[in-house]
């Protein structure tokens, strides 16, 4: 539409919404050439609803939802294409010259926070292993094998 986009959509595995002002959503937008670009839109909390609906055994934590967006109107200025941001054509880069990390792409960035919630995992899993185990005995000699 004239001046922006007119979105609605369910956007799931939205994790850790519940805590968030604005909502970064992806989708795909029709180019002046007629293909498709993949873009992202942010928007403010009091235009989505959220629907609790991921019941994931052993992902609770993660605060996983969908957004349920209905009729919203994401201005120009909200809205940038996937490609540009990767490119550094986005708007806003150059904003700040000193900075390295307004210089990088950001999708090794994006894709960092995807692992970093594994390894959290796999570090809490370790330290209650070797809380539970530590005074661990072998069942037949009784000798201690605990760390």
């Amino acid at each position: 539409t004239n001046g922006g986009v007119l979105f609605s959509g369910e956007m799931g595995w939205s994790s850790g919404c519940d805590h968030a002002e604005w909502a970064i959503v992806g989708f795909r937008r029709k180019n002046a050439e007629g293909t498709q670009d993949y873009c992202f839109a942010v928007l403010p909390r009091s235009d989505y609803q959220i629907r609790d609906d991921w019941f994931a055994a052993g992902m609770k934590g993660s605060g996983t939802k969908t957004l349920i967006i209905d009729n919203v109107l994401v201005p120009e200025h909200r809205i940038q294409k996937a490609k540009d941001m990767m490119e550094g054509k986005s708007a806003g880069f150059g904003l700040y010259p000193d900075s390295k990390i307004f210089y990088s792409p950001y999708r090794p960035y994006f894709a960092s926070g995807f692992s970093t919630v594994s390894l959290g995992v796999a570090e809490r899993m370790l330290e209650v292993f070797r809380e539970k185990t530590k005074t661990r005995v072998r069942a037949y000699t009784g000798a201690a094998v605990g760390a």
